[in-house]
């Protein structure tokens, strides 16, 4: 009976993930925000009270926290003297789950964790064939002739898998199989032509090739990267020099010197200093959810050739939250330095980081991603994926302890 329950407990949970990876296609109406995914949330949120009261009062004291500060801020400090509701439920929203899916991962673990989004995974490899062959729009999308299956876009998919394809490169299980859906991945996201993404895995695999090695891969890799770049630093690509490309972002950013001239990589970076600018004004404190995005459209000395939003969530994050989001981040980076495979752990926060760059505030919806990301950590941090498969089997009907 106690095998029984524990099952439909765990068929429960993952429907309501599923219908949050799935929240793009399952609305009431194309234009609507009214999702299965944000109906379920009470229900969800019953089920921490129930089942982990102390997380779920953890929960609402970081949502009531995030309320507090985030008006404070948008009325006092902010010059645009909005709070906006819509982010801020964006922001409870993940905060939520968070939450809930640490709730059960201590309870489940890590690895049934992994397995259920391996599975989703597989099904998501599976639906893209499937559209590349028969070219199928899924309802509520904006299909452009790529593969997007049930994401809004092509680059909102390419930034959902770049998130989990690092998990299967670590896994010590089923090795051929792993890197055979892998690469799947990585083509679909070449083949979509999600550039940031695609850096970020490049990123991810080059490292854990020259990790098998140590101290010596990471010199190797840091001559080989340095060598590189002299010898292409004067290449053209995409109308200016590499090392254009490389650096002067950089330079701009520390001197607050935006473009000014459209394009993907210059607004990215004008946006990001509009950002910061904005932050200091507000002596760290920041400008207040949503406000981000109103000042990039408001503002016409802010405004963007090829884009509307900071394309930068962490950078959206800390311009709206300030000093909050700068003490999470910092938290964040204490308990990543706490676990046994360090070095991996780092690498995967930059490869993650880099991965949210292929998409704009729909990262705040892409809730495969989030919980792809602090499952890996999890994974990472307590080297979780060296299993044996007989244990994979009893994972779930025995109690985690």
């Amino acid at each position: 009976m106690k095998v029984k329950k524990r099952r439909v407990e765990w068929f429960l949970i993952s429907f309501f993930l599923i219908s949050g990876y799935l929240n793009t296609i399952l609305r009431l109406s194309p234009e609507g925000d009214w999702t299965l995914f944000r109906i379920l949330i009470p229900f969800a949120y019953f089920y921490l009270f129930w089942r982990h009261s102390k997380s779920a009062w953890f929960c609402t004291g970081t949502i009531l926290l995030f309320l507090l500060y985030g008006t404070l801020t948008s009325v006092l400090l902010s010059r645009y003297g909005g709070f906006s509701a819509v982010h801020f439920l964006h922001y409870s929203t993940l905060i939520f789950l968070l939450y809930f899916t640490s709730s059960v991962i201590k309870k489940f673990g890590e690895i049934s964790l992994y397995q259920h989004l391996r599975s989703i995974y597989i099904l998501m490899m599976c639906l893209s064939l499937f559209q590349y062959v028969t070219e199928f729009e899924f309802p509520n999308t904006e299909y452009l002739g790529t593969i997007n299956i049930f994401f809004w876009i092509d680059n909102d998919f390419a930034a959902a898998i770049a998130a989990f394809i690092p998990l299967l490169l670590i896994d010590k299980n089923r090795l051929l199989v792993n890197r055979l859906l892998a690469a799947l991945g990585i083509v679909i996201i070449a083949y979509n032509g999600s550039r940031i993404a695609l850096l970020a895995l490049l990123f991810f695999m080059l490292f854990k090739l020259l990790n098998n090695y140590k101290w010596l891969g990471i010199a190797l890799s840091s001559i080989l990267g340095i060598s590189l770049f002299f010898v292409f630093r004067d290449y053209e690509l995409g109308g200016d020099t590499l090392q254009g490309l490389l650096m002067e972002p950089f330079v701009r950013i520390f001197s607050l010197n935006p473009y000014g001239l459209g394009g993907s990589i210059y607004d990215r970076t004008d946006a990001l200093i509009f950002g910061i600018i904005e932050l200091l004004s507000t002596w760290g404190f920041g400008i207040g959810p949503g406000n981000a995005t109103r000042m990039l459209n408001e503002v016409p000395e802010y405004s963007l050739a090829t884009a509307q939003s900071m394309h930068n969530f962490v950078a959206q994050f800390l311009v709206e939250y300030g000093w909050l989001a700068i003490s999470i981040l910092i938290l964040l980076i204490v308990n990543i330095s706490k676990g046994s495979k360090v070095r991996l752990a780092w690498v995967y926060l930059a490869t993650i980081m880099l991965a949210s760059l292929s998409q704009s505030e729909g990262l705040f919806s892409n809730y495969y991603f989030f919980v792809s990301a602090l499952v890996g950590f999890k994974l990472i941090a307590n080297n979780s994926l060296g299993y044996q498969r007989t244990e994979n089997r009893q994972f779930i009907i025995e109690e985690k302890t």
